[in-house]
């Protein structure tokens, strides 16, 4: 793919994400996007062969906006429970409230059941249940938490 073509296609998925959001999957046409990135239906479709798959590639560049490598490595060796749930909660809140349309990009994929709604899920909110479930089991081994459930705990939580 050229430089140009995967220019345009990361344009559309941009644009795509936008209205998908705002509108949903039902409500958003191929004619919307195409005029709202300044393209002809079959130029879009160059790119995409339908709705549904850019609909899996808006899906897929969501993973992408997570950076949690620092505070992950920050929170690994925390052992004060308190400390560790509150900066936990703190990133995710700010992390959703920075991206509310990830939120609703979730809700429409499992609305409609899409293919990718779980992969998409795990890779956005499962990796903070899953982080919170390794380090839940860390303080209970450490003997500084009851013995709980690690996963429903962590779950619940996030």
């Amino acid at each position: 793919m050229t430089s140009y073509a995967a220019n345009r296609k990361d344009q559309i998925t941009q644009v795509a994400t936008d209205l998908f959001s705002r509108l949903g999957y039902d409500k958003m046409t191929v004619k919307d996007l195409a005029t709202a990135c300044g393209v002809t239906e079959p130029a879009l479709y160059r790119h995409f062969v339908s709705k549904q798959a850019i609909f899996g590639k808006v899906l897929d560049s969501l993973a992408a906006r997570l950076d949690t490598d620092e505070l992950f490595e920050r929170l690994a060796q925390e052992s004060d429970i308190e400390k560790l749930l509150h900066e936990l909660a703190t990133y995710v809140i700010s992390f959703f409230q920075r991206n509310e349309d990830l939120q609703r990009l979730l809700l429409y994929a499992v609305l409609m059941d899409h293919p990718k709604a779980r992969k998409v899920f795990q890779a956005t909110r499962g990796v903070f249940a899953n982080f919170l479930e390794e380090q839940l089991s860390r303080l209970r081994e450490d003997g500084l938490l009851q013995p709980v459930n690690c996963r429903i705990t962590a779950r619940c939580f996030i």
